[in-house]
């Protein structure tokens, strides 16, 4: 009887889905919450890019912990334009999105900041913070 048991457990545990990290929802609940996201992006972003980031620090922060520090490439016709930005880098469901890594391609949402005075001497754009990353060929 107690090696039925075990089997049957092993079992169960070789058969089981993966866990999943984050919730599931219906389609409704999906189709609300991407509504949501969307106003607000509106409210929390002023620009759009499209490009690639790269990777220039990846260290602590005293004031915030974690961060990355990189600039996002980003072409429009045969002008380059390099944003530098700064994020805490964590896990989590994938809204806000602040999991990117080196050489990943998407659409880029940023907040206006402050300019830099040195834009012109260092070849990065330091006018806009980092919000929202979406990879190629999702949410299309």
């Amino acid at each position: 009887m107690i090696r039925a048991t075990v089997c049957s457990a092993a079992l169960l545990l070789l058969s089981a889905e993966p866990a999943l990290a984050c919730w599931q929802q219906t389609p409704a609940g999906e189709a609300l919450e991407r509504k949501r996201e969307q106003d607000w992006l509106r409210k929390n972003s002023d620009k759009v890019v499209t490009g690639t980031w790269h990777l220039l620090a990846d260290d602590a922060d005293d004031a915030s912990g974690y961060r990355k520090t990189g600039y996002i490439e980003t072409r429009r016709g045969k002008r380059v334009e390099r944003y530098r930005t700064s994020f805490a880098a964590e896990i989590n469901c994938g809204f806000p999105n602040y999991y990117v890594k080196d050489g990943d391609t998407g659409r880029f949402y940023l907040e206006h900041d402050e300019p830099d005075p040195d834009d012109a001497a260092d070849g990065f754009i330091d006018a806009y913070d980092y919000v929202h990353f979406v990879r190629t060929g999702e949410g299309e």
